[in-house]
């Protein structure tokens, strides 16, 4: 096989063959059922604000059997601009497994990237952490996830039924558009963590333009305070959760965010709602309303700036939000 193997940076002709092995792999195993077509395509790796992806494949035989795309991002820490990458989409074909094509794609994509690249970070599963922390990532801390359940014997069935979820179609008065994006005021490199800029171009690109989730968004303002949230709500055969994906701006309006949260579960007959507890919010909020703290999803990071390799490996350093994901 390793004569007829080749590892590669991916063409343009290659990508419809990745689709299919992506959606060929993946069928069955999302949390929310995207089709990975050309228009999904165009948004994550074409229109990405972010600049170009790096992708390498690995042929056989004239046949893509794996892939490693590697999403560009950028981040602000202390008001410098950092260049980042976080690796999705990994994929090898079920018949090429355990014969090292994933660590020779990953190496690859390291040694041709490693001297333009700040910092490399990503939300990985429990089955490949000990992949990745071979190659030289590092497991920095489980995501905190709160989650309140509005419907326990529905959200038992979605529990015990783990079927993958479609996005649903909102409202058009809560879904994000133009007009909100336009009175976001920006909050970025503030805190001195490793934080997302939250302008709009950003939140166009990200939330607005994604072709297959249909996210809502509102703003909380009083004076001269305002606070931000994004969120998504799925369904499936069983019943709907609500995600919410990202909240930013002033924390003393959370209670307010919390009450128009627990509005539209009812307004769409929502099981349960799902967050992600960031560094800056008021936890005994969660805890009245009646959340359930768990832990879900790894955070691994490798730094590649040296200069970065101390405040990165701090899960407390980071402003995580669940739009950092590429499939949330």
């Amino acid at each position: 096989m390793e004569k007829d193997l080749i590892i590669r940076e991916y063409k343009e002709e290659d990508k419809h063959q990745i689709l299919d092995l992506l959606n060929r792999n993946f069928k069955g195993q999302q949390h929310l059922n995207i089709q990975r077509d050309l228009t999904w395509w165009n948004w994550k790796y074409k229109n990405n604000i972010f600049g170009n992806p790096v992708i390498n494949v690995a042929e056989y035989r004239n046949r893509i059997i794996a892939c490693r795309p590697f999403w560009p991002w950028k981040l602000i820490n202390r008001d410098k601009e950092l260049k980042c990458y976080q690796p999705v989409d990994a994929v090898v074909d079920k018949e090429f497994r355990g014969k090292g094509i994933f660590s020779k794609l990953t190496s690859k994509t390291l040694f041709d990237n490693e001297k333009n690249t700040d910092l490399i970070f990503n939300f990985s599963n429990d089955q490949s952490i000990r992949a990745n922390v071979r190659l030289g990532w590092t497991f920095i801390g489980k995501l905190q996830w709160y989650v309140k359940v509005n419907k326990p014997v529905i959200a038992l069935k979605m529990i015990r039924n783990n079927i993958s979820f479609v996005s649903l179609k909102l409202e058009d008065e809560d879904r994000v558009n133009h007009t909100k994006i336009n009175q976001v005021k920006s909050v970025a490199g503030l805190s001195g963590r490793f934080e997302t800029t939250k302008e709009e171009d950003f939140l166009s690109w990200r939330y607005m333009e994604h072709p297959q989730i249909y996210y809502g968004m509102d703003l909380i303002e009083t004076r001269d305070k305002q606070l931000v949230y994004i969120y998504e709500i799925n369904e499936n055969n069983f019943g709907r959760e609500l995600i919410l994906v990202d909240y930013f701006g002033d924390m003393n309006l959370f209670k307010n965010m919390l009450n128009e949260l627990d509005k539209l579960s009812t307004k769409y007959n929502v099981a349960f709602i799902s967050l992600v507890y960031k560094y800056n919010a008021p936890k005994n909020r969660l805890y009245k309303k009646l959340y359930i703290k768990q832990k879900r999803k790894n955070l691994l990071v490798l730094p590649l700036n040296k200069e970065l390799e101390q405040s990165s490996l701090k899960y407390d350093n980071w402003d995580i939000f669940l739009g950092m994901h590429d499939s949330v």
